[in-house]
């Protein structure tokens, strides 16, 4: 069973369609003609494409020796216009005749290396690092062959691209081939981590094209699994992690936009990761007598110590007056205060890990 692709010429004949008057009616019978292919590599032999004639309304595959023949002329030799007869027969008449090419070379048969994603630019893109071989031989761009780029009025759009290749005028490669690539969004930017007193917040650079929204992936030092943890949306370029975390644990984060083309969601590559060694913030209270100030505070995991600082004023100057070793130890009474005087305190937590404190 042969498999047959509709012959579509080229500069040769525009019409794709055989007609032929039937004997035992008045109206014109439209048959479609089929080619297995309509360009041949030069063997030195005769070469004789299978035809097939399919009858539309009503539908019949019309058979060959009984409804039609077909005859080959000069097809040993390369040439651009050889020609097949065909002819009808019993039920019908008419002659029609369809072309084909013998070449050297086809050019559909080359191999050609995959062509990385290109970035959106808002410009035509006209990719050209690819290698294309045949038969282990790297071809020559404008010898062997050359590119065809399409023309977009805006750039070359987000999602699936198309060159086209042609065999070069007076090369020994003739035809076409057709390759795809992929066009992806801008990489997202400048991404960058800080402890937040509710999370760790991740922020990053809006990127140069209109986009549907972000995804933002973490991994922990220990756990190399990736996990999606949000999707902010196009107008956001920052988000705050509030999922649990753990004291002195490395936390990596990256970040990567996407845009629906039609239909499909489109991706950029990943942004560069942005780590941040997490410390759990202190959440404390305080109570006053006795010439004397009471302070106590959750427990912080993972937690080496803690430092107290001391202040006569809101936004002033804040000193270090004790160091609390040990994560379960959470309380302080500080003996050493003014009377009549307000004093302003702040508690940290901070964890002794392999790259430093933090």
């Amino acid at each position: 069973e042969w498999s047959f692709t509709k012959f579509i010429p080229h500069f040769w004949d525009n019409d794709k369609t055989i007609r032929f008057f039937a004997t035992n009616a008045d109206e014109v019978k439209e048959i479609s003609a089929f080619i297995e292919k309509n360009i041949f590599e030069y063997t030195g032999k005769e070469i004789k494409p299978k035809v097939e004639l399919i009858r539309n309304n009503p539908y019949r595959k019309l058979k060959l020796g009984k409804d039609y023949t077909v005859a080959y002329e000069d097809n040993i030799n390369i040439g651009t216009s050889k020609k097949i007869t065909i002819k009808g027969k019993g039920n019908y008449t008419g002659t029609k005749y369809v072309y084909y090419v013998i070449c050297k070379y086809n050019l559909y048969n080359v191999n050609v290396s995959a062509i990385p994603d290109q970035e959106y630019t808002g410009k035509e893109i006209k990719p050209k690092n690819f290698k294309v071989t045949y038969k282990g031989k790297t071809l020559k761009e404008g010898k062997d062959y050359i590119i065809n780029y399409p023309s977009y009025s805006s750039g070359t759009p987000v999602g699936t691209a198309y060159i086209s290749l042609e065999g070069a005028p007076n090369s020994e490669f003739y035809g076409y081939k057709s390759i795809s690539y992929n066009v992806i969004l801008p990489k997202v930017t400048k991404i960058s981590t800080t402890l937040k007193t509710n999370g760790i917040k991740i922020s990053w650079k809006k990127i140069s094209l209109e986009v549907d929204g972000y995804e933002i992936c973490r991994y922990t030092s220990t756990n190399k699994q990736e996990k999606v943890i949000a999707y902010p949306s196009k107008k956001d370029l920052s988000y705050i992690d509030i999922t649990p975390a753990t004291s002195g644990k490395t936390y990596y984060y990256k970040v990567r936009s996407y845009k629906y083309v039609n239909g499909a969601k489109v991706y950029s590559n990943y942004s560069s990761i942005s780590s941040i060694i997490f410390v759990q913030g202190v959440n404390y209270n305080l109570s006053s007598g006795n010439d004397r100030t009471y302070l106590s505070w959750d427990k912080v995991n993972g937690a080496t110590a803690y430092q107290i600082f001391r202040s006569t004023s809101k936004n002033g100057k804040y000193v270090r007056i004790k160091t609390i070793k040990g994560q379960n130890n959470c309380k302080y009474t500080d003996k050493k205060i003014k009377n009549f005087t307000k004093h302003y305190y702040k508690i940290r937590a901070y964890s002794d890990t392999s790259v430093g404190r933090v």
